[in-house]
């Protein structure tokens, strides 16, 4: 099976969520099987997921 992420998976979780916590942006972790997420502009889910 060919590689397509060369960095760990921890480092791709912190580098997504990165910018999130430089700029300070209000966030919250919800557990999208059953939480709506209509409510939000942006989702962001681990490439695991």
């Amino acid at each position: 099976m060919q590689e397509y992420f060369k960095t760990s998976y921890p480092d791709q979780a912190k580098a997504a969520l990165a910018p999130l916590f430089v700029d300070n942006i209000d966030t919250a972790v919800i557990d999208i099987g059953h939480d709506a997420i209509d409510r939000y502009k942006l989702v962001i889910l681990p490439s695991a997921y």
